[in-house]
């Protein structure tokens, strides 16, 4: 039950977008999702929970930005404790360079894992 209900949730975000993909053009506003993902990727090595299963996969995280662009109210999307901790660790205060999130919107991101990495 769980993994339909995880398909049904993704499929209803890829399908609406995220609300910084509508903050301006279509076209500016998936320049600057792509933009954003990246950057919380970079910030992020493949998870050692995932390592002991060889599992892949894309994480969904809803957060907001505060004034000094720093990542504030993140919620990881998951039902795997264990992974939803460990992104919560590292990606908490991280701060989001450049003109890519702003203070008052909340943002959905992407973030994909592939094993090996």
């Amino acid at each position: 039950m769980k993994p339909i209900l995880f398909l049904i949730t993704l499929w209803t975000m890829l399908t609406y977008g995220s609300p910084s993909a509508h903050s301006s053009t279509n076209d500016e506003g998936i320049r600057r999702e792509t933009k954003l993902e990246k950057q919380l990727q970079s910030y992020l090595s493949y998870p050692d929970v995932l390592k002991k299963s060889q599992q892949g996969g894309i994480v969904i995280v809803r957060f907001r930005v505060n004034a000094d662009h720093r990542i504030t109210n993140l919620e990881v999307l998951t039902d795997n404790q264990a992974l939803k901790t460990t992104l919560e660790e590292e990606l908490a205060g991280k701060k989001i360079l450049g003109n890519v999130a702003e203070p008052t919107q909340t943002y959905l991101a992407r973030l994909r894992f592939t094993p090996g990495e």
